[in-house]
């Protein structure tokens, strides 16, 4: 459970239901979860700063990145919500790094159900994703795969979700 500091009036905007809808998701898959051995989410905890490395690997950093968002309708407005996705795998054999991104892939199927019986769309619709579906914009991939003395790959990629936020009045 996030560890928000903001109070009680601060209502969670749809960016941050969809996010934390997704990061459970994730994190609850049996194969994704099962495979990552560190998780880097913003919850608030005192490991959120804490680096990477070899030995925390494999790690998934996970990190919010909402974009310009216009108006839908007189109430409402409509964004994307991009997750930069940071993977450190350790190793030198790129089929891990490609395997962690079948798992992601596999955890974000619109009909699984992770926790609980409630397809994952079904989780993101009712967050504010109306199509209720994440688009894999950007595979993981390491972009500078020198061969380095830590032998691990730093992948980088990326997700996007639509959502529609209501206005306020």
């Amino acid at each position: 459970m996030p560890k928000r500091t903001l109070g009680k009036d601060v209502p969670a905007d749809v960016t941050s239901k969809i996010y934390r809808v997704i990061v459970t998701q994730m994190m609850a898959d049996p194969i994704l979860g099962g495979a990552v051995k560190k998780w880097q989410t913003w919850d608030g905890e005192p490991t959120d700063i804490t680096p990477p490395t070899p030995s925390s690997a494999p790690w998934i950093g996970l990190t919010p990145r909402p974009v310009s968002e216009a108006w839908f309708s007189p109430e409402s407005q409509q964004g994307f919500l991009y997750i930069q996705i940071k993977a450190l795998v350790r190793g030198t054999c790129i089929d891990d790094v490609l395997d962690l991104w079948g798992a992601i892939r596999h955890a974000l199927s619109p009909y699984a159900t992770g926790t609980g019986s409630t397809t994952f769309m079904k989780k993101l619709i009712d967050a504010g994703a109306p199509k209720g579906l994440v688009e894999m914009s950007q595979p993981i991939s390491d972009p500078a795969p020198e061969a380095g003395q830590d032998g691990a790959f730093y992948a980088v990629g990326q997700l996007r979700v639509e959502y529609r936020a209501l206005a306020r009045s």
